[in-house]
């Protein structure tokens, strides 16, 4: 069994995780609010092209800018963290972390 000190994380790293998490996640949310606006705009009385001018708009917030904001979001959150990690780091001496190699 080894044993490792985690003292330090890169920033850039921890936040562009972070950030792909958040916009992986949001994507899917957007995706399925996206079907549930389309779904509900079919069984509505109204016109076909006021029904598929709403669903592609849904889906263009849903599906393509909800990810990028998300990211954005995420990666905001992750530099914080990676931050305040790095200083708790510094002053409780890391992580320790005990792994074990397979054979």
């Amino acid at each position: 069994m080894k044993k490792l000190t985690i003292v330090k994380l890169s920033v850039g790293s921890v936040a562009k995780t972070v950030g792909v998490l958040q916009a992986v996640f949001a994507f899917v949310v957007g995706l399925f609010a996206s079907f549930a606006t389309a779904a509900g705009l079919i069984t509505a009385n109204s016109s076909f092209l006021k029904n598929v001018g709403v669903s592609l708009w849904v889906f263009g917030l849903g599906v393509i800018l909800y990810p990028i904001i998300a990211f954005f979001i995420g990666w905001l959150q992750g530099a914080i963290a990676a931050v305040i990690l790095n200083f708790v780091f510094a002053e409780s001496g890391g992580v320790r972390l005990h792994v074990e190699e397979e054979k």
